[in-house]
Parts: structure tokens; C-alpha cells; sequence
């Protein structure tokens, strides 16, 4: 089985938790890239997040992940939302017969806090035609306060 780890990243949390996936799996990272982003703002990016914007993305999604039968798909929460990029990808993406494994790392250490985003996340997935297969909350950091590989590891 052919598998990929999508995800976005500000931080750098999730570009780890991606790298200590695509070990374990050897599969393939795919990193989200949104057209002209500017600076991390948590007000402003929250707020799209909780509007349920999308983003415009550099990637050409269903190229990216036509190859793969399982895609571990990555993000953070923003005010108990998927970021944008990920928005995006639940949106355009052809999941059809695809196994996918939902993520997300947040700040809130209440993680059941996550389980409403999760579902959500999983609905969409389900009406791309993918089939969910995991959902996990992650203990996450940002960039004042990371988190290390190791607890993350110690997390999965």
C-alpha cells in the first residue's frame, strides 16, 4: 500500500509529526503550499479558519495524491477549526477508494476537545469517497512554545 502524509504546517509541529509518520509508514510527504501567504497572524488565520475558508493552493492535489491508497492527512487546529490549506483539500480532492487517516494538533490540552473538528474532518472525507480509518488529537506546540519529536512520538 502506497502511502502519503499531507499536511500544513506555520509552526514546524506538523512538518515533524509528518517526518516521524512518513518514517514509520515510508511513505511519501506532500507539503500543503497556499499562493502568496502572508505572515502568520493567529487572529486573522483563525478567523478564516473558523469561516471555513479555503485557501489557494500551489499544489495540484489529485496529481499529488493520485498514486496513493492511503493518505494520513495533517492539521492544526485553529479555534476548533482545520486550517484553510486543509479546507481546501477536503474540498478538491478525489479520495475515491482512498484509506485516510485524520490528525490534528493543537494547543488545548482538553484533546476530546478536537472530536466535533474530527467528525467533520471525517464527513468530508467520506463524501470525497475516501474511507477514514483513524482519527487523533495530538498535543501540539507553536513557535513559542514547540513541542518535541520525541513527545509527539510518545503521543501516537
Amino acid at each position: 500500500m502506497k502511502t502519503a502524509i499531507v499536511y500544513y504546517t506555520q509552526s514546524g509541529t506538523n512538518a515533524t509529526l509528518a517526518e516521524i509518520l512518513a518514517e514509520k509508514e515510508s511513505a511519501t510527504m506532500i507539503k500543503l503550499a497556499i499562493e502568496n501567504e502572508k505572515k502568520p497572524c493567529m487572529a486573522r488565520d483563525a478567523f478564516a479558519a473558523i469561516r471555513g475558508k479555503c485557501a489557494i493552493l500551489k499544489n495540484d492535489i489529485n496529481s499529488d495524491i493520485a498514486e496513493f491508497d492511503k493518505i494520513n492527512l495533517i492539521t492544526p487546529k485553529w479555534a476548533g477549526k482545520p486550517a484553510t490549506a486543509i479546507n481546501t483539500f477536503l474540498r478538491d480532492a478525489d479520495l475515491t477508494n482512498k484509506e485516510v487517516a485524520l490528525y490534528v494538533t493543537q494547543l488545548d490540552k482538553r484533546l476530546e476537545s478536537a472530536e466535533k473538528m474530527l467528525n467533520g474532518m471525517a464527513d468530508k472525507v467520506t463524501a470525497q469517497g475516501g474511507k477514514v480509518i483513524c482519527k487523533k488529537a495530538l498535543l501540539g506546540g507553536n513557535s513559542k512554545k514547540p513541542i518535541s519529536k520525541e513527545d509527539l512520538i510518545a503521543q501516537l
